[in-house]
């Protein structure tokens, strides 16, 4: 027993260090690439409407 809960502490330990780096490096590039050209940005509005037609297209793909 205690090895699987060594072996998921691992794990967790991995994925957790891959997400700091992702958040280090990409989102904090794309994040000072966004505030030097405040002109590629996308309004909050326009977001909702985008995942709110992906979300009704996926859906009615796969009607339940």
């Amino acid at each position: 027993m205690r090895e699987v809960v060594r072996n998921g502490l691992r794990a967790l330990f991995t994925e957790v260090k891959a997400v700091e780096s992702w958040l280090r490096t990409e989102v904090a590039d794309a994040y000072d690439e966004l505030r030097a050209d405040l002109s590629r940005a996308i309004n909050s509005d326009d977001i909702r409407q985008r995942i709110a037609a992906q979300h009704s297209r996926s859906t009615n793909d796969h009607p339940s």
